[in-house]
């Protein structure tokens, strides 16, 4: 199937957004790199920020499409997490996490759609890890909407293209060991006897920090 215009220009915002962020991107350009007049090009859009809009849409959608795939689905509570970090790591992390800091400087009115799309993640990650709690998958006093708020927290300021470019390992080991690490721990059993120990004065003294 012949690839259309607008085909062209994501394939050409995805791969360029990535390395070159949004600041670099002009209709000029565009046109230089792909071989493209600019005529063609406004026939699809009327400007740079209509192009880029329809653009993170299109990548939003995408990925609510597969986060209510997981969620709908009749798989186990943990496979749906397992699933679900794959569907953040691979595919959110790296279209999103890099363009971020410059929408919100240069494109208010696209990053109201972000801000919304984060609510929306965050809400469903909360839903799955209540889930996990009504299946008894998370210990004794861990409060499931903390947790969900946590992790996402961190996947989103760890899991960025640099994180796997900068590494010697690779990307599919690395996401194992994250996975591991968040979920198994990644101390021996005796030093969480003594965080436990720590936390409990913590709750004891509220200032204790």
């Amino acid at each position: 199937m012949r690839a259309t215009t607008k085909d062209k220009l994501f394939s050409y915002l995805q791969r360029s957004i990535t390395e070159q962020g949004l600041s670099a991107l002009n209709i000029d350009k565009i046109c230089r790199e792909l071989k493209m007049s600019k005529k063609t090009i406004y026939s699809e859009y009327n400007n740079k920020e209509e192009l880029l809009n329809d653009y993170i849409f299109s990548q939003l959608r995408h990925i609510e499409i597969g986060i209510e795939e997981i969620m709908n689905s009749d798989k186990k509570a943990a496979d749906k997490l397992i699933s679900y970090l794959m569907q953040v790591m691979t595919v959110i992390m790296p279209n999103l996490i890099p363009i971020l800091k410059d929408i919100e400087l240069l494109y208010p009115a696209v990053w109201k759609d972000i801000e919304h799309f984060r609510a929306s993640v965050m809400k469903t990650i909360i839903e799955l890890f209540k889930e996990l709690e009504e299946n008894n998958y998370l210990n004794p006093g861990i409060n499931a909407e903390q947790m969900g708020y946590i992790l996402f927290s961190i996947i989103q300021s760890t899991i960025r293209p640099q994180f796997f470019r900068q590494s010697k390992y690779a990307p599919n080991d690395l996401l194992i060991a994250f996975i591991r690490i968040i979920f198994e721990g990644g101390f021996h059993p005796k030093l969480y006897k003594e965080l436990e120990e720590l936390i409990t004065k913590m709750k004891e003294n509220e200032e204790f920090l």
